[in-house]
C-alpha cells in the first residue's frame, strides 16, 4: 500500500510517526536499518510518499510497517532529500562506470569449540579474480596464508583441510599483501565484495602487520548492501541463496576463498542484469 503525506513525530524512540495524508492519519514504523538511512529527514512537516506492509499493534498504536521510500521532501526549504528514482538512475551509473573488476573472498581462522571471550580472527586463504570491463577474466588467485596463531581443528574441519597440507603451501601474509598490492595498483580494479567483513578483516590485518593500507581511495563495492537496498530486502541474503534465486539452482558451498568469488561475480553479473533493464527478479 501506498501512503503520501506530512510527518507527524509521534515517538521518535520507539521508531513510531504518523503521516498526515488528505483524508486520514496513518501510523507508521521504522525498522532500525532503515531508521538508520533516514532518521535525519524524518522531521516534523516533511512531505513523505513511502510503500507499507499489513499493519500491526505497536505499543499503542496500529502501525503500517515501512517497506520503502519512494520520496522524502522538504517543504519548508523545497529541497528533495531522497528519490527512488534518482537512487537507481546513480546506481546504474555505478554499474557501468566500473570497467576492471576485482572479485574478492576470504576465509578466517575460528575460535576452538567451547572458546569463552573476545576472538582475534585472521586471514587464512585469500581468493580473488580480475575481470574487465567486458567480463573476460584476466587473472585469478588462490592460497593459503600462514596466521600468526596456529589453526585450530574447528577451522580445519569448517574449511574441509588437513593441518598438514595447510601448513605444506601456505604462504606468508607479506607474500599475499604483495601480491593483492601489484595487482591493484596495476589494473586500478574496484573491488567487489559481499557483505563487510572480509574489508574489514583486510583493514584489520593491515594494522596487524603494521603496513600501509592499499584499500585507501578505491573503489569498493558492497555487492550484499546494494542488493538489499535495490530489492528493498529486510535483511540481507546469504550469497547461496541469492544464487540459487537468480539462477534457479542451487550450490553447495565449498568454503574455498576463490569458489567464492566466482559464485559473487555470478551474483554481481545477475544483480547488474537486473538493474540495468529496470527488473527486480527477487
Amino acid at each position: 500500500m501506498r501512503i503520501y503525506g506530512q510527518i507527524k513525530i509521534v515517538n521518535k524512540d520507539k521508531r513510531i510517526y504518523a503521516v498526515q495524508t488528505k483524508y486520514r492519519i496513518y501510523y507508521i514504523y521504522f525498522q532500525r536499518s532503515l531508521m538508520h538511512t533516514f532518521k535525519n529527514y524524518l522531521a516534523e512537516g516533511n512531505l513523505i510518499d513511502l510503500e507499507v506492509v499489513e499493519p500491526k499493534q505497536r505499543d499503542k498504536y496500529y502501525c503500517y510497517q515501512v517497506y520503502y521510500i519512494n520520496k522524502l521532501k522538504s517543504l519548508s526549504l523545497n529541497r528533495l532529500y531522497f528519490a527512488e528514482d534518482r537512487n537507481i538512475l546513480s546506481l546504474k551509473y555505478l554499474l557501468n562506470s566500473v570497467k576492471n573488476v576485482l572479485v574478492l573472498d576470504l576465509e578466517m581462522t575460528m575460535p576452538p569449540y567451547n572458546y569463552k571471550g573476545s576472538f582475534n580472527s585472521e586471514i587464512i586463504q585469500m581468493g580473488y579474480i580480475l575481470y574487465d570491463a567486458n567480463g573476460n577474466e584476466i587473472e585469478n588467485y588462490n592460497n593459503y596464508i600462514k596466521a600468526q596463531m596456529e589453526i585450530n581443528s574447528r577451522t580445519t574441519s569448517f574449511l574441509n583441510l588437513k593441518k598438514r597440507d595447510f601448513y605444506k603451501t601456505a604462504i606468508s601474509y607479506y607474500k599475499a599483501y604483495k601480491d593483492l598490492r601489484h595487482v591493484i595498483k596495476k589494473y586500478n580494479p574496484a573491488i567487489i565484495v559481499y557483505g563487510r567483513n572480509d574489508i574489514l578483516s583486510l583493514k584489520k590485518s593491515f594494522n596487524l602487520y603494521k603496513l600501509p593500507d592499499i584499500l585507501q581511495y578505491r573503489r569498493i563495492i558492497n555487492l550484499a548492501s546494494l542488493i538489499q537496498n535495490y530489492y528493498h530486502h529486510t535483511n540481507e541474503y546469504g550469497l547461496f541463496t541469492l544464487f540459487a534465486k537468480y539462477y534457479k539452482t542451487d550450490l553447495v558451498q565449498e568454503h574455498n576463498a576463490l569458489s567464492d568469488a566466482l559464485v559473487t561475480y555470478d551474483v554481481f553479473k545477475a544483480f547488474k542484469a537486473d538493474v540495468l533493464h529496470n527488473e527486480k527478479t527477487l
